[in-house]
C-alpha cells in the first residue's frame, strides 16, 4: 500500500529539485499542510507571486487540484497545478487568464538572476 503523504513529500522534493537543476532557483517544500494548510504553497521559491500546488498521481482531478490552488494561493499570487505522473514529465497548468502575468513573473526573475550571475562594473 502507498503512503500518499510520503508521496506527496516526494512529489514536493521532485519539483524543488527540477526548479534548482533547470531554472537555479532557491526552493524548498513549503510546510503548508504543518501550519494548517492556507497561504502556502507546497513548493516555496525565490520568485515572489507563484502558489505551487504539487500532485504526484496517476489519476488527477485537475479542478479540483486547481481549486485548491486557488484557495491556497496569498492575494495576488497565480495559483499553478504542477503535476506528474509516474516516469513522465512534469507538467504545469494555470488559468489561461494568467498567461501574460506568469510569464512577467518569470522574465523579472531571470533578469534578477542574470545581473545577480553578472555584476556589471557600474564605476
Amino acid at each position: 500500500m502507498v503512503d500518499s503523504r510520503k508521496k506527496g513529500i516526494r512529489g514536493e522534493l521532485a519539483w524543488r529539485d527540477w526548479l534548482h537543476e533547470n531554472l537555479d532557483l532557491h526552493a524548498r517544500r513549503g510546510f503548508g499542510q504543518s501550519y494548517g494548510g492556507s497561504c502556502r504553497p507546497d513548493v516555496e521559491t525565490s520568485i515572489n507571486g507563484l502558489h505551487f500546488e504539487v500532485k504526484c498521481v496517476e489519476s488527477l482531478n485537475l479542478h479540483k487540484a486547481y481549486v485548491q490552488a486557488l484557495r491556497d494561493a496569498k492575494p495576488g499570487h497565480i495559483p499553478i497545478v504542477v503535476h506528474k505522473k509516474i516516469r513522465q514529465p512534469w507538467m504545469i497548468t494555470i488559468k489561461a487568464d494568467d498567461i501574460f502575468e506568469f510569464t512577467e513573473i518569470i522574465e523579472k526573475a531571470k533578469a534578477k538572476y542574470d545581473n545577480d550571475k553578472n555584476p556589471q562594473d557600474k564605476t
